[in-house]
């Protein structure tokens, strides 16, 4: 398919900005669910069903244009189920932090990761200062600066950093005061509160050019399915405490024949959303493949449950489908629905 196809837009990849809007279609849609998404940090946390009445009606264009508009505090991350439609918990470790890997705006060679990594030390490091726990000549001083400059402060990069260096030297034991600190706040296991500090602490600390630490990192993450979950519920625990984090199933047509997989799948979202509070989580799905794929094995109780909120894509009528063919093929729209000949389809 060449670029400068009239139509390349219709086929949109989730994580994309949007480049043709139809900002008739599914507009409603796209007000409960920018609002439903909206709001503080501590109100955040719950399933989000988006369902279409068939395929190609714009879910996965909702979701993009949702993402662009809510902008920066949330990361979306795009679950991608294997083969069979089985999802593992290393793979979607690894897609989050792929995903935190891009560079961050305005902060020169800096990635997403990198910001959060100093961010969640500094939110760590604060109660122990402010207790005496962790010794300071300076305390309001460096309160101050780990309260509101916590990405200079953990500067692992600058000589002038002191607290940052100071840690460096000192990470024996402070680590575990940071884990534990961290554990307490997001009420998830100290161990593997542990090991994700240690994890993104050396990430952090590793030079910036150094190509191979995310790899490093990554190459961290294996062992038995129960420790790779209970190391997933963390990390996105931990990442909850900074920032909203959406988890969105989209692309789920390879269910349609699987009963077993569709029940294990959602079994599996269903166990990270109720261990991670502040947890979002959007499937975005057909009605025929919902009905026929999912609603057959799913108990009432785990219906109820992913039924939270539930953002039903109506059909469109005549008015949107020429605005979606305009959005696309501008001042075409009409003339090509003339064509299609609605009234005899």
């Amino acid at each position: 398919m060449t670029t400068d196809h009239p139509f390349q837009h219709l086929f949109d990849t989730f994580g994309r900005q949007p480049v043709a809007h139809a900002d008739l279609v599914n507009r409603q849609a796209y007000e409960i669910l920018s609002k439903t998404l909206s709001g503080s940090l501590e109100k955040a946390g719950r399933f989000i069903l988006l369902r279409a009445p068939y395929a190609g009606h714009g879910k996965t264009h909702l979701l993009a244009k949702t993402q662009h508009k809510l902008g920066g505090g949330y990361e979306f991350i795009s679950l991608e189920a294997g083969f069979g439609g089985l999802i593992q918990p290393i793979s979607v470790m690894e897609d989050i932090l792929r995903r935190l890997s891009r560079q961050a705006p305005g902060n020169g060679e800096l990635s997403v990761l990198d910001l959060l990594a100093r961010r969640l030390f500094a939110m760590a490091l604060q109660p122990l200062v402010n207790s005496g726990e962790v010794p300071c000549q300076d305390k309001e001083g460096a309160m101050a600066a780990l309260r509101l400059r916590p990405i200079e402060a953990f500067d692992f990069h600058d000589p002038d950093a002191i607290t940052a260096h100071w840690a460096q030297e000192n990470f024996e034991v402070l680590g575990e005061k940071l884990s534990s600190e961290l554990a307490k706040r997001s009420n998830l296991s100290t161990s593997e509160a542990a090991f994700w500090v240690k994890a993104l602490f050396h990430f952090a600390s590793a030079p910036i050019q150094d190509s191979t630490r995310l790899r490093v990192l990554i190459e961290k993450l294996g062992g038995d399915v129960s420790t790779e979950m209970k190391r997933l519920i963390t990390l996105l625990g931990l990442l909850t405490l900074l920032t909203r984090v959406v988890l969105v199933a989209d692309d789920l047509e390879g269910f349609s024949k699987n009963e077993a997989d569709a029940f294990t799948y959602v079994s599996f979202l269903s166990s990270l959303r109720e261990a991670v509070n502040r947890l979002e989580v959007i499937i975005s799905i057909n009605q025929d493949i919902w009905e026929n794929a999912f609603l057959p094995r799913l108990g009432g109780g785990l219906v109820d449950r992913i039924t939270e909120v539930v953002i039903d894509l109506k059909p469109l009528n005549e008015e949107e489908m020429v605005a979606l063919l305009d959005s696309r093929v501008p001042g075409s729209g009409k003339r090509i629905i003339e064509k299609i000949g609605l009234a005899s389809a």
